[in-house]
């Protein structure tokens, strides 16, 4: 399963390179580095349109689908955190392409978000929350478990709303925590209180996707 990283370019023009008659669908042969018609294919051979984004590299490792992609903000500032059903985690080095770090959690992963320094990664009746800032490579260490509410399943989204961590599960519920510290920093001894389920909050089939904005909880069901 491959993941394309793209550079921003400094130019914020927009303009297609696509050939006239092109199909806009990239080449499967192109992206496996194979296409032998070169500029004779009817197909695109890019990962980005106009002058925006550049094409850096391919990523390869997940052997499933990718589940999430987070960026966060740590000291070094330079990881790109990957997840998959194959149940992996995949750390990246962003100026080289390559990976830093690989951790097996055994059980596909459903989802991976971050807020700041922070990452959640959302698994089978769990999340698994890893500061970054304190450690880059090592693996969380903090798991919130979702036994408590009764099988919920696969975590398939979730969402940080101040200081309040919604999660979707595949059982129709959206599980709520507040998160709390006892230290002078806002990353020591990080707890996540549960705050229960809406009865609005429960519904019959997965909820996969979860959204905020205008002072509104929005899902996908």
């Amino acid at each position: 399963m491959g993941i394309t990283y793209l550079r921003r370019r400094a130019s914020e023009s927009v303009s297609g390179n696509v050939k006239s008659g092109s199909m806009e669908k990239v080449c499967k042969f192109w992206a496996e580095g194979r296409c032998v018609r070169g500029g004779r294919c009817r197909f695109v051979h890019s990962w980005s349109r106009g002058d925006l984004y550049s094409y850096l590299a391919n990523l390869h490792g997940h052997t499933k689908a990718v589940t999430g992609i987070a960026l966060p903000h740590s000291n070094s500032g330079d990881k790109l955190y990957t997840t998959s059903y194959d149940g992996k985690l995949y750390i990246w080095d962003c100026h080289t392409a390559k990976t830093t770090a690989v951790i097996n959690f055994g059980v596909p992963i459903g989802c991976l978000i971050n807020e700041g320094p922070w990452l959640f990664i959302g698994l089978p009746n769990e999340i698994k929350v890893w500061n970054t800032q304190n450690n880059a490579t090592t693996g969380p260490e903090i798991t919130i478990t979702l036994d408590g509410e009764g099988p919920v399943g696969q975590v398939n989204c979730m969402t940080v709303v101040n200081g309040t961590l919604f999660a979707g599960t595949q059982s129709g519920q959206i599980l709520a925590w507040q998160a709390s510290s006892d230290g002078a920093s806002p990353t020591a001894n990080l707890t996540f209180i549960p705050l229960g389920v809406p009865s609005s909050m429960k519904h019959g089939g997965p909820v996969v996707c979860l959204c905020y904005g205008g002072n509104r909880l929005f899902q996908l069901l």
